[in-house]
């Protein structure tokens, strides 16, 4: 089994036991109560935005395919982090050309132009974490 389907079949079991109500869809009391069950010390309004932010169809319950997206997706969020960080290393907080150098495909200049045009969002000849993300996981 691949990483990423051990990672999907973690998530999915996760989401099996939140769902107490056996019904394939999460309400927000069954995820609230999954958090608070975690140790999770939320205010409603924080589940609120919470469960808004994985119901991504706007239908008020969570399938599991939007739980397992939103939960891969942040999987993916700290992997590009910690790529950022370990290739940010004068620690200035953006990567610059060299340091994109030093990664980029096949070395080449094109490869170093196509990266800062996806993610250089403020045409400054670096890129930010934030712009990182943003140009990598949309």
């Amino acid at each position: 089994m691949s990483k990423v389907d051990e990672t999907r079949q973690k998530w999915s079991e996760t989401f099996d036991s939140f769902d107490t109500s056996g019904n394939g869809q999460l309400t927000i009391q069954e995820l609230k109560e999954a958090l608070k069950g975690m140790g999770a010390n939320l205010t409603d309004q924080e589940i609120v935005t919470i469960f808004s932010d994985i119901d991504g169809d706007g239908s008020k319950s969570i399938s599991k395919d939007e739980f397992i997206r939103e939960m891969t997706k942040k999987n993916r969020q700290d992997a590009f982090r910690e790529f950022f960080a370990a290739n940010d290393t004068d620690g200035s907080g953006a990567l610059t050309a060299d340091e994109i150098r030093k990664f980029a495909s096949e070395d080449s200049e094109a490869s170093v132009e196509e990266i800062l045009a996806q993610c250089d969002a403020n045409s400054d000849g670096k890129i930010t974490l934030e712009e990182f993300l943003k140009g990598i996981d949309g």
